[in-house]
């Protein structure tokens, strides 16, 4: 029974030992601390801005990440695909873009037609065509703008809001009326701060009513979203040329309905085509999940140079700390 009351007592005086020293070394430390005050200042401010930096660049990454998949979000739209001769996400050889020339056929409105009529998994569709020109009314011109023919289903597809007027309706699509809705930069160094619902605005030349003003956008990468024109893309095709390509873009009714819809699509352009089975697609589909993987990737890509060079400049500031704690 001895060795057994013993053994407590032992380890009561040990725990007791334990204590006082934990005890007596935190003394030691803040009198060492409270005795160099400035080196211990110094010292604790190092590691503030160390671990501070590095929280600062990994959530700045992370910011850079949102804001950019938002931004392609309003523009691109969710649950969306593109279609069109040549759609690719990545810089192309010289090799590989003339061989996508050579195989891949143009998209013609026959081709948006009959997507239109047969693909049932098409929420919207509507077709972009790009081209810039100057706008101007009176004395007043707006050099380089971005004039895009657009369908009416345009606004169901991506954050488009307008501070004034109305969208393009699909009346003025299919009798190809010249008239435009404006960016706000288009409307405040052409017009200024006036009315301009109903006025006419020269674009390339031909004069279009003004119907809509869209709201503000802001600016993306140092590109401004201000500065679109866009006109029924009927319209478009009779003032630039019938015989461009179209760069389509469809809606699927639901994130979990992209792929049928996609698939869809591509049995009527295959269809259209005539594209044996054994054949590849000449056109491209591009899905804005495409789109938001590879700015994952670029996002991801700075993180891995520069969280590193973070953490080493931690290290070494440690390592400089701990030099001047140990003089």
């Amino acid at each position: 029974m001895t060795q057994y009351e013993t053994r407590p007592a032992i380890s009561g005086r040990h725990g007791r030992r334990s204590h006082a020293a934990v005890w007596e070394a935190l003394i030691i430390a803040f009198d060492s601390i409270w005795s160099h005050k400035l080196r211990s200042f110094l010292t604790l401010l190092g590691v503030i801005i160390g671990v501070a930096s590095v929280v600062a660049v990994g959530a700045s990454i992370e910011g850079l990440g949102t804001y950019v998949n938002d931004r392609l979000t309003s523009v691109f739209g969710s649950n969306s695909f593109i279609l069109g001769r040549i759609v690719r996400v990545g810089e192309l050889s010289d090799e590989e873009w003339e061989k996508l020339l050579k195989r891949n056929k143009r998209i013609y409105v026959d081709d948006l037609r009959a997507i239109e009529e047969r693909c049932e998994g098409c929420a919207a569709i509507s077709p972009m065509l790009r081209t810039r020109d100057d706008a101007k009314s009176g004395s007043q011109t707006f050099y380089d703008a971005d004039v895009t023919g657009v369908s009416s289903d345009l606004p169901r597809m991506q954050e488009l809001k307008l501070a004034e007027g109305r969208f393009l309706s699909s009346f003025d699509v299919e009798h190809a009326r010249p008239l435009a809705v404006i960016g706000a930069d288009v409307r405040k160094e052409v017009f200024g701060p006036v009315d301009v619902i109903g006025k006419e605005i020269k674009v390339g030349g031909d004069s279009f009513t003004i119907v809509g003003v869209e709201e503000s956008n802001g600016s993306f990468f140092g590109q401004s979203m201000d500065s679109s024109i866009y006109i029924p893309y009927t319209t478009y095709l009779k003032k630039y040329g019938s015989r461009r390509s179209l760069e389509v873009r469809v809606k699927a009714a639901s994130a979990g309905s992209m792929v049928p819809t996609q698939d869809e699509v591509r049995v009527i352009m295959r269809s259209r085509h005539h594209l044996r089975p054994n054949q590849e697609d000449d056109f491209d589909i591009l899905a804005s999940e495409a789109i938001q993987q590879s700015v994952n990737d670029f996002t991801g890509a700075i993180a891995a140079v520069v969280t590193p060079i973070t953490l080493i400049s931690l290290v070494v500031g440690g390592i400089v700390i701990m030099n001047i704690m140990l003089v």
